[in-house]
């Protein structure tokens, strides 16, 4: 298959996570023999980064440029390398893109980064968006948020969440974490309480500041370190930062606070970070999320915005408007160790799993190369014939590997993009399962046996339910991501659904029950007629109802020994 040729359009001036996607991934597509162009502003950081990525760039001074016979130059400059595949960032990219349709029908595709909630359904934003192939939403949060207010038809946005390197080996030697802290002239012996971002109201660092002022005199060696650009050249906001500096000195606590600026080096100023605070206020995605994660640290997020569907259950999340919430969040971990440790390689492991950039280049370059990744895949006859279907709505994704044995069980998929992955050697019999919502996923992993009369149920729109490799969950278990009905207070509900995610080579004992939002760690126990409400760490044994711990440092195989 001819590979696509990849234009990029990003004419921002800013600098955040959205501004470094398409150099990122053109970065990566380039490595991969692919070729890839930017159209971008010029004397900006997205025309700094492109080309320093190897991007050759086609730059205009402002995009009023581009409404003269200078469109005319740029669609030569297209055809002569033979693009065939143009990819915007921003909604004011749109228009650009569509101008250039009218001259050359090209493949064009949307990234909605900012998670716009007013209202795009007049008779202009209609015409600029008809020409898109897909909008991608970056989270379910922004695909609800999309579905409200872009004029574009339902099937024609699918949420695809966003990728980062995920290193096999994350920096955690000792000396090089002192090296880094004395580079920045922080004592060695330090805590460090960290944020990585743009400097702004929105990314919550006046409340993480107020927050660290509330506990700072409790923890003598506790530091906070902000690590984003300081000019609004490198993207912040000039007015917040002065007003941050202020009332740093206003605090007297000069010499615990650090702004070190834009870095590019973000996997090391992540390294020194005992724990990484993100109280954004309103976050469509968040990128510097998956990259605390990918780093293994402990993090403290908001529970606004798209954050909780992205770090929930490996993270604490707090109410970003309110700082006495946030430091209270930070103290559960200072006071507790183990749940720092538990949860930094929790949230690692989910990286790996949900977010490298690997799996997102092959799911961005299925719709580059109009092969929808989210179409059901063939089910075998002999399936079929051994287990009932029950199959509504569009564009799911259904892996059953030939190598899994399936039998007598009920399989129900509602509502659109929904996703059933069964690996390798997966052994089912006789149960129940059930995704009804969008966006939805139940992955089993290879060599996993689930005894008879067992229920797995990912309910409501974004939910997750994995189950690792090597697993064992025995007759009558229950795994569901939702209450099934509204719980309500002041009449607003108060109980949506959560993620579970259960490790490799766990065992769940008869009639375990595991409820939203637990994480269960690799090489666990949870016992008979047993109840988890609460995640729980690597080789651990759980019992009861609430299930507690009640060992650790344990681990099991599946040979009885007599």
């Amino acid at each position: 298959m001819t590979k696509p040729v990849i234009l990029h359009i990003c004419l921002s001036k800013g600098w955040g996570g959205l501004e470094m996607y398409p150099i990122r991934t053109g970065k990566e597509f380039i490595k991969r023999g692919y070729q890839v162009y930017g159209l971008c502003t010029s004397e900006t950081q997205v025309a700094k980064g492109m080309r320093n990525a190897g991007i050759e760039t086609f730059e205009i001074e402002s995009k009023s440029q581009l409404f003269s016979p200078q469109l005319l130059k740029l669609n030569r400059w297209l055809n002569k390398r033979n693009i065939d595949v143009i990819h915007c960032h921003k909604s004011g990219d749109i228009l650009v893109s569509a101008l250039l349709s009218l001259v050359t029908k090209r493949k064009a595709f949307f990234t909605e980064h900012m998670g716009v909630t007013r209202p795009k359904k007049d008779l202009y934003h209609r015409w600029t968006y008809s020409h898109l192939e897909k909008v991608f939403s970056i989270s379910d949060e922004t695909y609800r948020r999309n579905i409200n207010s872009l004029p574009v038809p339902k099937h024609k946005i699918d949420r695809l969440w966003l990728g980062t390197d995920i290193p096999p080996t994350p920096i955690e030697d000792g000396e090089t974490i002192r090296l880094i802290k004395q580079e920045l002239s922080i004592d060695s012996n330090s805590i460090i309480v960290g944020n990585v971002g743009r400097i702004c109201s929105g990314k919550g660092q006046m409340e993480l500041l107020e927050a660290f002022a509330l506990i700072h005199q409790k923890h003598p060696s506790l530091q906070l370190l902000f690590v984003g650009g300081l000019d609004v050249s490198d993207g912040s906001d000039n007015a917040f930062v002065r007003k941050l500096k202020e009332r740093i000195a206003e605090l007297s606590i000069e010499n615990r606070v650090h702004l070190v600026g834009f870095r590019e080096d973000t996997e090391r100023m992540l390294a020194i970070m005992d724990i990484v605070c993100l109280p954004n206020h309103n976050e469509a995605f968040g990128l510097t999320a998956i990259e605390a994660m990918a780093a293994k640290k402990a993090i403290v997020g908001a529970n606004a915005g798209a954050l909780p569907e992205i770090l929930q259950p490996v993270a604490l999340l707090a109410n970003p408007h309110k700082p006495i919430e946030i430091a209270d969040s930070i103290e559960i971990y200072l006071n507790d160790s183990s749940l720092r440790d538990n949860n930094a390689n929790a949230a690692y492991e989910r990286a790996k799993t949900e977010f490298s950039m690997e799996n997102h280049l092959k799911k961005l370059l299925s719709y580059y190369q109009n092969q929808d990744c989210n179409k059901d895949m063939p089910i075998k006859l002999i399936t079929r014939l051994r287990n009932k279907f029950r199959i509504q709505g569009n564009n799911h994704t259904i892996n059953l590997s030939p190598s899994a044995k399936i039998r007598q069980c009920s399989i129900l998929i509602k509502g659109q993009n929904n996703t059933l992955i069964i690996e390798d050697n997966v052994n089912i019999r006789d149960c129940h399962i059930e995704i009804d919502g969008d966006n939805c996923l139940i992955k089993i992993d290879k060599n996993t046996t689930i005894g008879h009369n067992s229920y797995l149920s990912s309910r409501e729109s974004g939910t997750k339910l994995s189950i690792g490799e090597g697993c064992m969950l025995s007759r009558n278990v229950k795994i569901m991501t939702s209450d099934g009905h509204d719980i309500l207070k002041n009449n607003n509900r108060i109980n949506p659904s959560k993620d579970i995610n259960i490790g490799n080579h766990v065992w769940l004992a008869d009639s375990v029950t595991i409820l939203k939002g637990t994480c269960v760690g690799d090489f666990s126990i949870v016992g008979i007629n047993s109840t988890l409400t609460k995640s729980i760490p690597h080789n651990s044994i759980a019992v009861g109802n609430p299930a507690k711990v009640i060992a650790d440092g344990v681990s099991w195989r599946r040979k009885l020994t007599f």
